[in-house]
């Protein structure tokens, strides 16, 4: 079961008054997570909804076979904030982390590759924000 993202932990004052200003791109690689994506979309965007900060969710999956792009487009229907990216031919997190934040226009990117780590960095700023917040129960 997906837990709660504890940003305030890694975040400062400043660090949160970006976050306000700014749009956040969070950005969740998958690869046959038709069991838990769903879930997942609902919990982040639980997590994010509260901290007033415009963003948006970009599930790049690399082509699984287990319906994970059908459910992502499902939700994606009826929350334009969540977008699915389907990379064919291709693998790996790293590739599809980049791949989804060529396709985006936030400042701030994230990305989420397990339930354990949620990292975050705003970029073209001099002072950069790097943050690597946890995921609590």
């Amino acid at each position: 079961m997906p837990r709660g993202v504890a940003l305030e932990s890694c975040l400062t004052a400043a660090d949160s008054e970006v976050l306000a200003v700014e749009k956040l791109a969070l950005v969740i690689p998958t690869l046959c997570e038709a069991d838990n994506i769903c879930r997942l979309l609902t919990h982040v965007r639980s997590v994010l909804d509260p901290l007033g900060t415009p963003y948006e969710i970009l599930v790049v999956d690399d082509d699984s076979c287990d319906g994970t792009s059908e459910m992502v487009a499902a939700v994606a229907e009826s929350d334009p904030r969540v977008r699915l990216f389907v990379r064919k031919g291709e693998r790996g997190l790293s590739g599809a982390i980049l791949y989804g934040w060529q396709r985006t226009d936030a400042t701030v990117l994230g990305e989420l590759v397990d339930l354990d780590t949620l990292r975050l960095a705003a970029f073209g700023r001099e002072d950069h924000l790097k943050c690597t917040g946890t995921l609590d129960d």
